[in-house]
């Protein structure tokens, strides 16, 4: 009679088990939205990755099919053993301190109003009407740049619109007779002096282009601020730089 109890009570466990376990999979499986081989994708993940999409919108369906060639290639991937190799890590490590990085600065601009007024966008469509007559050093290193006179340089006359926005920016506040400090061109660095400032016909611009150059002008100042931010940190940072070729240091 003993006996009897026990199997009774196994079949009940059993029956109890058994009831949890199909429960679950009905909930599951309501949930379930695409199952490949042993990767499940919910429903909820499923929303948030097409709601999430980069960089492009997909319909619904072209969503669903790149996600699984993307997943089977990714299981292809890892039974090869690619996820193990060094190389692979590297450049996950090298995206993970991207995307850091970016953050970070999306955060920091984020954080930072930015304006441009009129009179600023006026100023600089005043420069587009100016023609430069420069002379152009070239250096080494920007050490050389400071021990050595400017006598000698290059000959030429610039537009200021076909300028580079890194050259319209360090010579856009510059006088005759004034130059930039050292400009990085290459492996070398050059030094701009203004000789002289032609002013040229003046030209009118509609609304959409005035809009660019502020925009153009509004991406400028936050480079700029970021920059500063990134001197600010390096000045108060202790930086050790030790057994580094002197070649290294300036350069690459």
């Amino acid at each position: 009679m003993k006996y009897i109890y026990y199997i009774l009570g196994f079949l009940l466990i059993v029956s109890v088990l058994m009831g949890i376990e199909l429960k679950s999979k009905k909930i599951i499986n309501k949930d379930v939205a695409i199952i490949i081989n042993d990767r499940i994708i919910t429903s909820d993940e499923l929303k948030s990755l097409y709601e999430n999409q980069q960089p492009c919108k997909q319909s619904k369906e072209e969503f669903i099919n790149s996600l699984i060639t993307k997943e089977l290639l990714i299981q292809e991937s890892k039974k090869l053993g690619i996820d193990k190799e060094e190389s692979f890590r590297s450049s996950i490590q090298n995206f993970y301190e991207q995307s850091l990085i970016k953050q970070l600065i999306d955060r920091k601009i984020s954080s930072t109003s930015v304006t441009i007024s009129e009179e600023e966008v006026n100023n600089y469509v005043k420069l587009m009407n100016k023609k430069y007559h420069v002379s152009i050093f070239t250096f080494n290193s920007p050490e050389e740049a400071e021990k050595i006179s400017f006598l000698h340089g290059e000959k030429r006359v610039l537009l200021f619109d076909d300028m580079s926005e890194e050259i319209k920016e360090k010579i856009m506040n510059l006088n005759p007779g004034e130059n930039t400090l050292p400009i990085r061109s290459g492996d070398k660095y050059i030094v701009i002096r203004i000789d002289k400032i032609e002013e040229l016909k003046g030209i009118t611009l509609d609304e959409k282009e005035r809009e660019n150059i502020k925009n153009m002008l509004i991406d400028e100042k936050k480079k700029n601020l970021i920059n500063d931010w990134i001197s600010s940190m390096r000045a108060k940072a202790k930086i050790e730089i030790k057994n580094v070729n002197p070649v290294d240091k300036i350069g690459r």
